[in-house]
Formats: structure tokens, C-alpha cells, sequence
């Protein structure tokens, strides 16, 4: 704006926004707070009410208008594969004049990062083929050295994410991401194999998204959290998929599962508007109450919940901050009630078995590291890897050396087609 005055012009997540020709309105992608379900929208760019492009349950993202204004392209899976899209629009409204419609056809890859020539006649883009693999790492503190198994457990075109290894060392559970069965439903299911990769089943299936799951201390259930109701939930199932039950029905918008080392409570994370909060429920469901846990001091802060110290008096977990600074690795003590930031980056911490150290990764890495909670001293270790390092999804065993983690890598091309 000509006065250098920032104007906040929504409320919420809102990603990719993008300038419409004329520059009345600006498309982004999001997803609601109590949702998970990811849409298109328009608002105004003065300041106004926001006007959904596109509401159903496909996957829906990467915005372009076209050089007139009339369209807006964008990626999508709903026609089974992630191909581009586009919808009629007007732009001063920013109300659709039709139905979405295809622009590509049955690709196998994903098709993605549009980009339109000025004179609207042709469109790039880059059609990419991701690939994602189990892997497995034997780690020796004391020798400072991380030894990557060379063969892969699992490798897949399937996307994987939330891996959990099971308190026995024989099993993972993680959660697959696929084409549900309705046109654009997107299905996240959890799925438990062998560590091995020889035997695999489904635990938690439904048309939603099953998402964080967690081996209870016993190792006869899995907590994780699904939006089957409406809105997202923390449940637990046995491990062979029988006996699926609610945890606290009275409590929505929750999310990471974590069990005490016990295995009589679960501790979750409810999202709010500007910030979240932690509360701990009795397991099995008793007369006791759910106990909240102390919200962090900074109102910009969250603090996400991941793994809870087998001593049982600290709980591992990262920062994310609402302003975009650095978060890292903190952990929150149960006695004193109060949190500490141990390092500047880092994401989904986990434990080794002498409640002392905590291992983690940073996003789209090759390294992993390991922080001691006493010292604060961190110590690096690089893997030979041809992808990338998943960051959310790895896990530590309880044996306190063996660790899996979910490896990504891509393939691409770049297209250009000439628009009708």
C-alpha cells in the first residue's frame, strides 16, 4: 500500500496467495482451523469477506489466475491423480461461474507449480514423481557415529508420514496417504508392518484422515488422531484394528498423542485460535479429570507435543512460533511446571532410553542430532542419503541405538502445454 500501513486481511492459515490481473482480489489455498480439509480461496484485496473456489473434499492448492482474470488454475488430486485444474471466475465477485475442469489427464506423477504466459495461450508446470522409503540407523553415542542400513525396508510411490516404532523393536505403524473412495476424497489410513517390511496391515481405515499414531507402553494399542467425526479427535485402537474408541469426546481440535511412560495417560494438544494447549486424560476412561498442563508464557509460541521421557518427568517436543521465528527443540517439566529451549532449530524430537538425550532432524535434511538435556550440547551426524530425511517422521526404538525414519526423494520434468 502506498502508506506502508500493513493490512491483515485474513484471519487464519492462508497459503500461496497470489495477485488476481486487475488487482482486485488475491486466491490462496487453506485450511480451516477446525478442519483438515484444504480449499481455494478469494478475498478481496482492500480488505473483505473471503469467497470459496472451490469446497469438497479434494486436495486442492497452487493458485494461478489466468492473464484475464477469467480463471483460476490449480493443482489438484480430485480426479484420482494430482493434475492441473481450472475454474471460472469472476474476478471483481470472485464468484465461480461453473465447475472445475480439467486441464490434464491421467498422470501418474504429480503436476504442480503452474506458471501461465502473459498472453494466456500456454502454460508450464512440472510434473514430478516422488518416491519414499523406510530406512533404518544403528546409533552409537559413544562412539559418535550413525551407521545407516544400506538396504531400504520399504520403497513406494505411496507417501508415508508418522512413523512409530513399536516398545518390542518388531513392529512400525505409520500413516499411508492415498485416493479414498469417492472422486477427490483424499484417505489417510494407518497401517502397522514389521520392521522388516514382510508383513503389513491396516488398523485404522475409514474415508478421513488417520494421522499421528502412537504405540501405547504395553504395545497393545496405538492412539492416533482421524477427523471421522467432523472434527479431529484423539482415539486408540488395538493393534490388531479391533476395539476403536474415542478418548475424550468432549474434546475437539486435538491433536499429538503422546502416552506416559505408565501407559495410564494420554497427553494431547488442542489447537484454539491463536495458540493451543495441553491437557493430559486418564487412560482407561475413569472417574479421574482430564488436568491441563501450563500454557506456554509467550502468546506467539505453540509448543507440540512428541514423546514423553521414559523417567517420566519430561516431555520432549518443538516450537513453533505464529511470527515466523525460530522455534527448536524444548521439552516441559512435569514437577516445576515450566518449559526450556534447548536448541534454535529442529522438529519432532524423540528420546534415547536414558531420558537424557533427545534425537531429532531439521526439515529437509540428511543429518540427524542428537542434544544433551543436561550440557544443552548438540552433536551432528550425516547419512548418505540420496533423498531427504523426513523430520516428522522418525523414531527411536527403546533399545537406545536403532532408529527409523521415512526418506523422500524426487524425480521431475517441466512441461509446456498450449492452453485451448
Amino acid at each position: 500500500m502506498k502508506t506502508g500501513k500493513a493490512l491483515k486481511l485474513y484471519e487464519g492459515d492462508a497459503v500461496q496467495p497470489v495477485w488476481s490481473p486487475h488487482g482486485q482480489r488475491i486466491a490462496f489455498w487453506a485450511i480451516p482451523l477446525r478442519g483438515g480439509q484444504r480449499d481455494l480461496w478469494t478475498i478481496p484485496s482492500g480488505g473483505g469477506a473471503p469467497v470459496a473456489v472451490t469446497q469438497d473434499p479434494s486436495l486442492d492448492w497452487n493458485p494461478v489466475w489466468s492473464p484475464d482474470g477469467r480463471y483460476v488454475y490449480f493443482s489438484s488430486e480430485r480426479g484420482g491423480s494430482m493434475n492441473l485444474w481450472r475454474v471460472p471466475i469472476d474476478e471483481a465477485t470472485g464468484k465461480t461461474q461453473g465447475p472445475p475442469e480439467a486441464v490434464t489427464f491421467g498422470a501418474a506423477s504429480q503436476v504442480h507449480s503452474a506458471s501461465i504466459s502473459r498472453d494466456g495461450r500456454r502454460i508450464a508446470y512440472v510434473s514430478s514423481e516422488a518416491f519414499v522409503g523406510i530406512r533404518k540407523i544403528s546409533l552409537d553415542l559413544a562412539q559418535g557415529r550413525a551407521t545407516l542400513d544400506p538396504a531400504a525396508i520399504t520403497r513406494g510411490s505411496s507417501a508415508l508420514i508418522w512413523l512409530t516404532v513399536s516398545p518390542d523393536g518388531r513392529s512400525l505403524a505409520y500413516t499411508t496417504i492415498g485416493a479414498g473412495d469417492h472422486p477427490g476424497m483424499v484417505r489417510e489410513e494407518i497401517v502397522v508392518s514389521s520392521t522388516d517390511g514382510s508383513t503389513r496391515r491396516r488398523v485404522a481405515a475409514s474415508d478421513s484422515r488417520n494421522r499421528m499414531p502412537r504405540w501405547s507402553p504395553s504395545g497393545d494399542r496405538l492412539a492416533f488422531v482421524s477427523d471421522r467425526s467432523g472434527a479431529y479427535e484423539v482415539y486408540t485402537v488395538r493393534a490388531d484394528g479391533s476395539d476403536l474408541q474415542p478418548l475424550d469426546p468432549a474434546q475437539q481440535n486435538t491433536f499429538y498423542p503422546v502416552w506416559s511412560p505408565a501407559g495410564d495417560r494420554i497427553l494431547y494438544d488442542i489447537r484454539e485460535q491463536h495458540r493451543s494447549r495441553m491437557m493430559i486424560s486418564p487412560w482407561p476412561k475413569g472417574e479421574r479429570p482430564a488436568e491441563d498442563v501450563t500454557v506456554l508464557p509467550d502468546a506467539d509460541q505453540r509448543f507440540v507435543p512428541v514423546d514423553w521421557s521414559p523417567d517420566g518427568a519430561l516431555l520432549a517436543g518443538h516450537l513453533e512460533h505464529t511470527r515466523g521465528a525460530p522455534g527448536g527443540i524444548a521439552i516441559y517439566r512435569f514437577k516445576s511446571r515450566d518449559y526450556q529451549r534447548l536448541t534454535e532449530s529442529g522438529i519432532y524430537p524423540h528420546w534415547l532410553s536414558d531420558s537424557r538425550h533427545i534425537v531429532y532432524a531439521e526439515e529437509n535434511g540428511k543429518k540427524i542430532f542428537v542434544v544433551d538435556t543436561t550440557t544443552r550440547q548438540v552433536r551432528t551426524f550425516p547419512l548418505d542419503l540420496h533423498g531427504n530425511l523426513d523430520s516428522f517422521s522418525m523414531t527411536a526404538a527403546k533399545d537406545g541405538h536403532t532408529l527409523y525414519f521415512i526418506e523422500s526423494d524426487q524425480e521431475a520434468d517441466l512441461w509446456l502445454l498450449d492452453l485451448p
